[in-house]
């Protein structure tokens, strides 16, 4: 398989499907966060999310050098997920970059108005949208 190729795998761990206790998929994914940690013998790069969870990729020299310019950065990432599911959840067992972005964040408002044509009847009907917003945040302190 070459490096761009990828095929979906699937483990099963019986003859029903009932009985699948866990299963494994090899599969291309988008990850967001921040690198935190770059180096190693073999070049890893730690990305850590929003939630404070972090998880370490392998990577070529090439991509390690170029995180390293991102250190404390927001960034996305392109790579081959190995992801453990089973019926408590799934989880990400193995990842390897292919390609580091920067990335920035959009605030509320710039969200919204990105997502206004598809959502433009329900946002319409709010005169202030930041009046709005800041009026829900108050409700939930």
């Amino acid at each position: 398989m070459s490096k761009k190729e990828y095929r979906p795998i699937i483990c099963q761990c019986g003859d029903e499907i009932s009985q699948i206790k866990t299963a494994k998929l090899l599969s291309k994914k988008k990850l967001y966060g921040k690198v935190v940690e770059v180096g190693g013998i073999k070049p890893k790069i730690k990305i850590q999310f929003d939630d404070g969870s972090h998880i370490s990729c392998n990577a070529t020299v090439v991509l390690a050098q170029q995180a390293a310019g991102y250190l404390y950065k927001n960034v996305k990432v392109t790579g081959l997920a190995n992801t453990c599911f089973s019926l408590e959840g799934s989880s990400i067992t193995d990842y390897s970059i292919e390609s580091i972005d920067m990335f920035e964040p959009l605030s509320l408002l710039d969200l919204l108005r990105k997502l206004k044509p598809n959502i433009s009847d329900q946002l319409n009907r709010i005169d202030d949208l930041d009046g709005y917003f800041s009026d829900i945040r108050e409700d939930d302190e």
